[in-house]
């Protein structure tokens, strides 16, 4: 039985250590400032008809199964825990690209891909996962799966694909899948890893590492730019191909000296980087599956494990040599590979600068294993094959990160560099050189490493020397562009290569993808989340027009000028509406304003005692018989709606139920809407806000969940403030619903039909 430890939050809770990679990984993401390079972005083509509702259900069932997909991560003590829930909740996102034209699919996918992947996950709330299927037509679709390294690593995402494609295989067929039964979860490796860390069975290991890395060199390639705080870096990746020729001849050249390509490769990288530092021993790590006992190969969670190679190059070793250095490094630490990484960084060098990455800055993965995992999964299930595609880069974790990876075309040499020290020629530099070191140890195995692959003047980089003066606005330049990159992660583009003048949303970007579909791929639409993960939960009350001011500026980054179209749903309706006062009174063009189920600030508070009363039931009344038909469908279980009332909830009545084992769990405890806080908080702001008039145009959209009569104003309240054009219109679905498919073609005909209008008559159908 798992030894659990216990978080008290009302009722208490099973909580489990974290590893010491997870406690890294954490740290790491709160210097990140929320950011997503620690996500992981991965994609797959499904190829057969298979209905939307199978792949949600086997992406729950894998929730269900294994509970690290389950698994929030709290602070408890300054430390995370592992918080595993009976329950975490999965949607499928379902977005459908088959109304574009073939050739625009593409682009399309790429884009919505790589706005997913950089999307921040909330550490504390499960599942660290998130699931969006790109509809191409009725038998072709992509997969895209998000998930955080807290829950997973390569060899867990190859465990995953094969068994949902098992799952769907069998609910496509309606049948019970046949899984093999889990003997061991994630909380039971980390009790394990723990005693073995504990009882000393390690301590060989933890010595060998000790001696290995005393001394260790700082190795670094000089970047373009100096070193600035790290808050997360964005991933710059350039890959080439290798001609199969060559790679045959260096596997053959490996094979005939009783190593593996994975040598040859760990070798060749080195050379090229010696060449290219000067440096005398070069440092880099390298991953380690860390699977080496049988019943870790099912097991779901970041097992993997790190390992730091030092390799002498000093005395100037012929390429041969140097390969044979190299093999034997690699073995010892095959050899010495369960002792966590973070226990020995912690060992040797306890005060390690905890804005980079511990010990070294350039990491090599070679992913010849990950190919046969993935082998198994490019195959069918039944009557859909499901094939790997390369995954987007989420950000930067070490300077450069080289790996060599093989695919159906050949092997692929890539780089992913820190943007924010390299230039993207540079990276492509180092990926030539490579490949000539390549070529060259296959040529002239027995040249020394200083006569290898002689690179060409016009190849290296130029230092470039400035007078202070240039140095100083130089940094300036910098800073403002460091903060426009963090204000840029939080801004998302969809149809980013529009001509038309784009549509500014505030926040919910989960919810436009179709209406930005149906507008069309002229019109960009960006997203913006105002939300900055770094803030803390308990905020000081601030001015509703401060907050707009600081949406002002991100719509500024988005968008450095007008004519501007601004949209929000919603309490960001209202925010939408601030901010087009704010920037018309800076002398900016705001074309419309939309807002969605947005009611103006006041209009129920002010309203009289009796009329707020009244208003109060009947909107009571309207939600019972709506959760009451819920409920009767089953689309609603019965505790969660007794559980909406304030009485239950006041004499905790389900906390009783729950002892009373009527119920396993008590709704809305241990599911917490992600950014409700914030939310709620604009809300209280909201409440304070008085409107000014504005005389712009303005298209307010209604859903079906606000009422009607004398008490519930069609125009939400905002008709004393609107002086300008005004257009009201239904919208089917509820206020959570409006912008599913019906919901946004209704909306899309009306934005197009007025936009065009305004549009024509200003002679501005263009960016700027």
């Amino acid at each position: 039985m798992k030894d659990a430890l216990t978080i008290t939050d009302g009722e208490a809770t099973p909580a489990f250590p974290c590893t010491p990679s997870q406690r890294r990984y954490w740290r790491e993401h709160r210097l990140e400032r929320g950011g997503a390079a620690l996500n992981v972005g991965m994609r797959w083509r499904l190829q057969g008809a298979v209905r939307d509702a199978s792949i949600e259900r086997a992406l729950q069932s894998l929730v269900a199964r294994h509970e690290i997909l389950r698994t929030g991560f709290p602070e408890v003590s300054g430390e995370p825990v592992q918080h595993i829930h009976k329950t975490a909740p999965l949607k499928l996102s379902v977005i459908d690209l088959s109304r574009l034209p073939p050739e625009k699919r593409d682009a399309e996918a790429v884009t919505l891909g790589e706005n997913e992947a950089r999307r921040p996950f909330d550490l504390s709330n499960p599942p660290l996962l998130r699931a969006t299927l790109l509809r191409l037509d009725e038998s072709a679709a992509i997969l895209m799966l998000t998930l955080h390294h807290l829950v997973v690593d390569g060899w867990s995402i190859g465990v995953l694909i094969r068994e949902f494609g098992a799952l769907v295989e069998a609910f496509e067929a309606g049948r019970a899948a046949q899984l093999p039964e889990i003997d061991l979860q994630y909380a039971d490796y980390a009790l394990w890893q723990r005693e073995m860390l504990e009882s000393g069975a390690l301590a060989p290991e933890a010595d060998y590492w000790r001696k290995q890395l005393r001394g260790l060199p700082d190795f670094t390639v000089k970047p373009d730019r100096p070193r600035t705080p790290w808050a997360g870096n964005p991933g710059l990746i350039r890959s080439i191909l290798l001609p199969k020729p060559l790679t045959d001849a260096l596997e053959a050249r490996a094979r005939a000296e009783s190593g593996t390509l994975f040598h040859s490769a760990v070798a060749t990288l080195a050379a090229m980087l010696r060449r290219l530092t000067g440096a005398e021993e070069i440092v880099m790590s390298t991953p380690l599956a860390g699977r080496s006992d049988k019943a870790l190969e099912a097991l779901v969670g970041p097992v993997l494990n790190t390992a730091l190679l030092r390799l002498p190059a000093g005395d100037d070793p012929s390429f041969a040599e140097f390969e044979k250095r190299c093999a034997s490094v690699v073995q010892y630490a095959l050899d010495h590979q369960r002792i966590p990484f973070e226990v020995v960084v912690d060992d040797v060098a306890p005060d390690w600068n905890h804005e980079r990455t511990p010990l070294h800055s350039v990491n090599f993965s070679f992913q010849r294993a990950y190919i046969d995992s993935a082998r198994i999964a490019d195959d069918r299930y039944g009557d859909v094959a499901i094939v790997s595609m390369p995954s987007h880069s989420t950000g930067a974790l070490w300077d450069l990160n080289f790996y060599m990876v093989g695919r159906e075309e050949g092997w692929r040499l890539s780089c992913e560099a820190n943007a924010a020290l390299f230039d993207p020629a540079s990276v492509e530099h180092f990926l030539k050189l490579w490949r000539q070191t390549m070529e060259a140890a296959v040529a002239a195995p027995h040249a020394r490493l200083s006569q290898m692959a002689p690179f060409d003047d016009a190849g290296e980089r130029v230092e470039r020397r400035r007078s202070s003066a240039a140095n100083r606005r130089e940094a300036v330049a910098r800073a403002a562009a460091q903060e426009a990159e963090r204000l840029e992660r939080r801004i998302l583009r969809i149809h980013p290569q529009g001509r038309l003048t784009p549509i500014v949303a505030i926040n919910n970007v989960a919810v436009y993808y179709p209406l930005a579909r149906r507008i069309g791929a002229d019109r960009p639409f960006i997203d913006i989340q105002i939300l900055d993960p770094d803030l803390p939960r308990k905020l000081p009350l601030r001015a509703f027009e401060d907050i707009a001011a600081d949406v002002v500026r991100m719509i500024r980054a988005a968008q450095t000028e007008g004519p501007y179209i601004l949209f929000g749903l919603c309490v960001h309706g209202a925010l939408a509406f601030e901010a087009a006062q704010q920037l018309r009174r800076a002398g900016e063009t705001v074309s419309l304003l939309v807002m969605n189920d947005t009611w103006a600030p006041g209009y129920r508070e002010t309203m009289p005692f009796w009329d707020r009363v009244q208003r109060r039931w009947q909107v009571r009344y309207y939600n019972i018989l709506r959760d009451i038909g819920k409920v009767s469908r089953g689309q609603k279980p019965f505790a969660e709606f007794l559980a909406g009332f304030r009485v239950v909830r006041a004499l905790r009545l389900m906390a009783l139920a729950k002892r009373l084992r009527l119920i396993s769990e008590i709704p809305f405890e241990t599911v917490d809407i992600e950014n409700r806080w914030y939310t709620d908080y604009l809300l209280e702001a909201q409440n304070r806000y008085a409107c000014a008039p504005y005389d712009g145009d303005v298209v307010l959209f209604r859903s079906e969940e606000p009422l009607k009569g004398r008490l519930f104003d069609r125009a939400f309240g905002w008709r004393p403030y609107l002086r300008g054009r005004v257009e009201v219109h239904d919208v089917p679905g509820m206020h959570g619903e409006m912008f599913r498919e019906a919901g946004s073609a209704v909306i899309a005909a009306h934005l197009n039909r007025i936009l065009a209008e305004i549009e024509s008559a200003d002679g501005d159908d263009v960016r700027p």
